[in-house]
């Protein structure tokens, strides 16, 4: 796929996700004990040959840019090409606060235009999954397509915190409309934010999508798109997840503990790279009780785990015991704690003896760094 460079929208990230973004950006969110947003994202460019990537970020972005370094760990540190961190400044109305994904690609446009590559895939960091690019590309030159998009008719897609996401009304396997809300209809599938076509044409569209005051990407760009050329879908059959909420992020995460889907995302023929973090194996006492969890390197365990996502260089001390959780990075859970369905952001501690109780359908977040002496 060396004639198509990709723009990924690292945006903020959705209200809902409330302090989970207060320091970070949506696509610096961990996954899975050890990885980002961002990993799954850019691992799937790199296994499909993509090696010119413009990150376009808006806020709280020190995260994101420490992470990704010079995205040497995904092939992507070169002179030609290679992985280029956009910065949060719109050089046309003097903001740092874009008004969509369009607004953000015009003010980008002379990244865009001075990309070698005719094609450009356009990539939101809302949806986990799986995909080689190739696919969309082949489907696009066969198809005689104007704009090839991905989709996906899972359920969990078109339920849930859907605020923030939109979908598509299909014909066959041509998009004939965009909607903010699912239609009900069978025709009615979930937009997974992939989106490819030609770099000039993309440059018109925006510019005329800008210019009559409409500056996000799929109500505005995709929806004349889909009335006025031949718009093409191709679906995704394989794991999606999707991260707009704190529900959705938990999901995402205990979703990781089904063995079908680690083995779907993590597929050693297409792996996901990441920053490389040098740390010893994870020790787990004589005594302690793990079950079904999963954990990064570097932690100590001498406490109850179960059905939890147990990041790098977390402390479970003896008594402890952490149900359906997610323990960040550098967190410490100190003797006798009790954790039901919380998300514990990187560096917190849990003082002894301490109760955080939360209901499955809406976990609790402990903000990063926080110190918790009282129960919750």
């Amino acid at each position: 796929m060396n004639n198509a460079f990709s723009m990924i929208y690292a945006r903020q990230g959705d209200p809902q996700l409330r302090d989970l973004i207060e320091l970070r950006s949506a696509a610096a969110l961990p996954i899975a004990g050890r990885y980002r947003v961002i990993d799954l994202l850019l691992s799937n460019l790199t296994n499909s040959g993509v090696r010119s990537v413009g990150i376009i970020t808006q806020r709280n972005y020190n995260s994101l840019m420490d992470h990704l370094g010079s995205g040497k760990e995904w092939g992507m540190s070169k002179k030609v090409g290679g992985m280029h961190i956009l910065p949060p400044y719109d050089l046309y109305t003097g903001s740092d606060l874009y008004r969509g994904f369009a607004d953000a690609l015009l003010s980008k446009r002379d990244f865009v235009e001075h990309q070698r590559q005719p094609y450009c895939l356009l990539i939101g960091t809302e949806f986990l999954y799986r995909q080689d690019y190739n696919e969309l590309m082949e489907r696009h030159i066969e198809s005689g397509a104007d704009v090839t998009v991905l989709y996906t008719r899972d359920k969990r897609m078109l339920e849930g915190d859907i605020d923030t996401v939109t979908f598509f009304e299909m014909d066959g396997d041509r998009v004939v409309d965009v909607t903010e809300e699912p239609t009900g209809s069978e025709n009615c599938v979930a937009n997974m934010r992939v989106t490819f076509m030609k770099k000039e044409l993309l440059k018109r569209l925006v510019e005329d999508c800008c210019a009559e005051g409409e500056y996000e990407f799929d109500e505005g760009v995709l929806k004349a798109a889909a009335r006025d050329l031949k718009v093409v879908g191709v679906e995704h059959k394989g794991y999606v997840g999707r991260v707009t909420s704190v529900k959705s992020y938990f999901d995402v995460n205990q979703d990781m503990l089904d063995k079908n889907v680690r083995r779907d995302l993590f597929n050693p023929e297409f792996p996901v790279y990441t920053k490389t973090m040098d740390a010893p194996p994870t020790k787990f006492s004589r005594g302690c009780e793990v079950e079904h969890s999963l954990f990064g390197n570097g932690c100590s365990v001498y406490g109850r785990v179960k059905n939890s996502i147990v990041f790098r260089g977390v402390q479970i001390e003896q008594t402890a015991d952490v149900e359906n959780c997610i323990i960040m990075a550098g967190s410490r859970i100190k003797s006798g704690a009790k954790l039901r369905n919380m998300i514990i952001d990187k560096g917190a501690v849990i003082e002894r003896d301490v109760r955080c109780i939360s209901a499955p359908y809406a976990p609790k977040i402990i903000r990063k760094r926080a110190i918790v002496e009282k129960d919750l």
